[in-house]
């Protein structure tokens, strides 16, 4: 018989956030990611929880009916849920560009007057206070420069790295001062606005950042590892390729640059001087803002914004805990929790949280920094239509299979009677669960008869799915009758089946499942009643002492003995034309000779014996019941066929019976109705009891 393969993951309906998916033959199982507030168009980077403890609702979330879990690792809260700032240590050397430009433009780029205001000494003053005002250790720098090469450097007003610290005062008024002295924005030289392209760039930068680098690297000025360099200029420089090889190596700290110019130059056309500038800052992580050469206030906001995000430190919560208050699971974040450069918090949770396909209500409790508590509620709704693709919120899987293999690694199709050895192979999704547990359950009818767990540790990793096999064999016997729970070995009874199951322990609608079929046999022996009542008949007419009828609704009991209801025996099958055997073996209104039951998986010969309590031989028969005759036998709810077998109470030379205690030895030989191998199941002795009549 075949083994029936079971994938038994529940098919549901379900809505995708913000979209309709097509349905698809296989359905999928999908994990919701939660790193990005889902209304529509929406475009944040985290998800907004709204602070319940304001009267807000929570957030709100819709998605499809088969996504089963929040993934373990797909969380992204924004920072205003759990953010705590404090002060942070920095060390900034400030350059600004002295160049003719800043204030005339460049007549090479047809460039609008790069600081007409002359706002920019200002807007650096107001940087290195704002640091000193806001960081818990600060140390400034000043660079200048206006020309090419070395000889650009305003060597006069270079200030290398002084602590301007508020707790070193005050001496860090002082120092402060100092700096200040030399940050004077010159008007440069006017030149005539000839608008000529052709003329090369004078303007060099690798001058002042290997002077600032100098700095840096001199542990007697910086004194923090938070370096960074803020520069102001209006224009391209001649010597990009050496600063930006230096970038490259990794050797330059965060630049944050503030260029001034308009989009367009003084002839309509669209400038692209700002493009180094922006390309430094994103190279070495910092941050660029282009602004109008005019606009003051967002010279001084910009300064603004970088000050606040080099010397603000914002200090991950101390811990996170996620409940469905539906399901009662709750999880935990994993520590330490580190903010993004943006601020959101990526969380990676302890386990998955399982999702019913309904209403989903969650409590999100943030314990910050300073201790104090925050709680959130998110609402997730997952009854829509089924979600077959990825999206950004959505990553959807196959479903789990579960698979016993042979010893030669190729799917068994059944299990063989007696011992062998196998191994079980899970393909799943991935989660936070490494080794996983399978449950073997050995199935008598709709009985365990014996229970295993076996461990399945992870064996492969891809992107869209992991693999667990064991790599010792389990050891399997098929042919036992007297199982035994939790000894490591799945013991199953020729013509029984062996259920394999696994379900992810926090989600209950990830799960697979492997049934597979014994080699065909006789399974089970069974006696009818303990004594039978015989009738009167003439034994002398009997050629074949057994009749063999087909059964419907029989139970068994203490596994020895078997009820029918009275008017459930199937038609006679063996042995009909023969009246007085029939007659000697009648079952109404209650079994006449001693009867058992017999379940087969396939056609069948048997050959039986029957002595007396001392042990003599009384009698024997034997036949078989054929492939079109097993055809037309009913099986029960174990799948299997059941079939009266009854024996006519005479010896072997004709004569009755006495009363008395008796013992049935039987063997059983079926054949596979595709032409498989035959199985011989020879059956315990069966002790039973005769009353002559």
């Amino acid at each position: 018989m075949m083994r029936v393969g079971m994938m038994t993951w529940i098919c549901v309906i379900g809505m995708g956030i913000g979209s309709l998916y097509a349905q698809s033959s296989e359905t999928k199982r999908c994990d919701l990611r939660l790193n990005s507030t889902p209304d529509p168009g929406a475009n944040s980077a985290c998800l907004d929880l709204i602070d319940s403890a304001a009267g807000g609702n929570g957030a709100f979330i819709s998605t499809a009916g088969n996504v089963t879990r929040i993934a373990h690792d797909s969380l992204r809260f924004c920072k205003n849920a759990f953010q705590v700032t404090t002060k942070g240590a920095a060390d900034i050397v400030f350059i600004m560009d002295n160049t003719g430009s800043m204030q005339y433009g460049d007549p090479h780029f047809c460039s609008t007057a790069g600081d007409p205001t002359f706002y920019r000494d200002d807007v650096i003053k107001r940087g290195m206070e704002r640091e000193r005002d806001t960081a818990s250790s600060a140390t400034a720098g000043f660079i200048s420069f206006k020309g090419p090469d070395t000889s650009g450097v305003q060597k006069t007003r270079l200030q290398p790295l002084l602590n301007i610290s508020k707790s070193t005062d005050p001496q860090g008024t002082i120092n402060l001062a100092t700096l200040e002295s030399k940050i004077i924005a010159d008007s440069g030289r006017k030149v005539a606005d000839t608008c000529n392209r052709n003329t090369g760039i004078n303007t060099d930068w690798y001058p002042s950042f290997n002077i600032a680098l100098g700095w840096f690297n001199d542990t007697s000025l910086s004194k923090t590892h938070n370096q960074a360099i803020v520069l102001i200029s209006d224009g391209a420089v001649s010597d990009f390729a050496k600063v930006e090889a230096l970038a490259m190596a990794g050797k330059i700290p965060p630049v944050y640059g503030i260029h001034l110019g308009d989009s367009l130059d003084n002839q309509g056309i669209p400038s692209t001087a700002f493009l180094n500038l922006k390309e430094l800052s994103s190279i070495t992580n910092g941050k660029f803002f282009r602004i109008p050469p005019k606009d003051t206030i967002k010279m001084r906001e910009a300064m603004d914004t970088i000050i606040f995000r080099l010397v603000t430190r914002v200090v991950p919560p101390q811990a996170i805990q996620i409940q469905n208050k539906v399901t009662g699971q709750m999880s935990r974040a994993i520590l330490p929790m580190v903010a993004g450069s943006d601020g959101n918090l990526n969380v990676n949770l302890d386990s998955a949280l399982a999702l019913k396909q309904d209403t989903n209500q969650f409590n999100v409790i943030i314990t910050l920094g300073d201790g104090s508590q925050r709680f959130h509620s998110l609402r997730v709704l997952a009854n829509g239509a089924p979600a077959t693709l990825d999206t950004g919120h959505l990553k959807c899987y196959s479903p789990a299979t579960l698979t016993m293999l042979a010893t030669s690694g190729q799917t068994e199709v059944s299990f063989p009677a007696g011992p062998s050895k196998y191994s079980l192979k899970l393909t799943r999704s991935p989660s936070e669960q490494s080794t996983v547990t399978v449950k073997a359950s050995a199935l008598k009818g709709p009985v365990s008869s014996d229970v295993e767990t076996i461990p399945l540790p992870l064996s492969g990793v891809s992107s869209s799915s992991v693999t667990n096999q064991n790599a010792v064999l389990q050891n399997l016997n098929g042919s036992s009758t007297n199982p035994v729970s939790g000894n490591g070995t799945v013991e199953a009874d020729i013509g029984e089946k062996i259920l394999f199951s696994w379900v992810h322990p926090r989600d209950p609608r990830d799960t697979a499942s492997d049934l597979v079929d014994g080699v065909p046999g006789a399974g089970t022996l069974d006696r009818l009643i303990s004594v039978a009542h015989g009738v009167n008949f003439s034994s002398a007419a009997v050629a074949v002492p057994v009749v063999i009828r087909g059964a419907v609704g029989y139970t068994v009991i203490n596994k020895d003995s078997t009820q029918i209801h009275p008017d459930s025996t199937g038609a006679c099958i063996y042995n009909c034309t023969d009246g007085n055997a029939t007659y000697a073996t009648s079952l109404f209104p209650a079994p006449a000779a001693p009867s058992f039951v017999l379940r087969t998986d396939a056609p069948f010969s048997f050959s039986l014996y029957i002595f007396d309590n001392l042990g003599r031989f009384v009698n024997k028969a034997s036949g078989s019941i054929d492939a079109a005759q097993w055809q037309t036998l009913k099986p029960d709810a174990t799948g299997t066929v059941p079939v009266v077998l009854s024996l006519v109470p005479i010896g072997k030379n004709g004569q009755l019976l006495a009363s008395g205690v008796y013992v049935l030895k039987a063997t059983v030989t079926s054949v596979s109705n595709s032409g498989g191998a035959a199985v011989t199941r020879k059956f315990k002795p069966k002790q039973f009891g005769y009353l002559r009549p």
